[in-house]
């Protein structure tokens, strides 16, 4: 366990302002505990979808078609490798899928750094 910090620049959370109904704070030095709370809110209450991808491969129109039960698909990466994580459709994590308390899991082993 432990604190995460999250600094969002205006622009990223420009949209949801007028959800908040408060006015951003841009001038003042004093910290806005109202508005705040309403991100915080916003923020906790918002949705994120994280994929596991296992691999990918490519592949013709007619082989999707012909695709049935039993059938395997080879993916362009090895068992050994570790998986992408994409958050919102983008690859921020690579890990390792396991076990947590029973439920299935994966282990984030690197962070994948934006570019530019």
């Amino acid at each position: 366990s432990g604190t995460l910090t999250i600094c969002l620049p205006y622009e990223a959370i420009e949209p949801v302002i007028p959800k908040l109904k408060a006015q951003f704070q841009s001038e003042k030095l004093e910290v806005d505990h109202v508005w705040v709370r309403r991100l915080r809110a916003e923020l906790l209450s918002t949705d994120i979808e994280i994929i596991a991808e296992l691999g990918t491969t490519e592949i013709t129109p007619e082989d999707l078609m012909g695709f049935k039960v039993g059938d395997t698909l080879i993916l362009g990466n090895d068992v050994t490798d570790p998986l992408i994580l994409k958050v919102e459709g983008n690859p921020k994590f690579k890990g390792f899928p396991g076990v947590s308390r029973g439920n299935k899991a994966i282990q984030i082993t690197e962070v994948i750094e934006r570019e530019g």
